[in-house]
């Protein structure tokens, strides 16, 4: 997920899911990505634009992977 090496990344409730928040250019953005059965491979499902309370809320509700 070389994308979100800067960001934050959160295991999400479904399997084999995670979402992550990334600050580019001062907007901040929510990418979910879905890896495969195997996962050797993984999938950018949605990417949207976020606000500061749905990284809030994910940090509060969803556990942080790595860092």
């Amino acid at each position: 997920m070389l994308c979100l090496d800067d960001g934050e990344i959160f295991e999400a409730a479904r399997a084999r899911h995670a979402t992550g928040f990334l600050e580019v250019d001062g907007d901040l953005w929510r990418a979910v990505v879905k890896a495969t059965e195997d996962g050797d491979a993984i999938y950018l499902q949605t990417l949207h634009r976020a606000q500061p309370r749905d990284l809030a809320s994910a940090r509060r509700r969803l556990k942080g992977i790595g860092g």
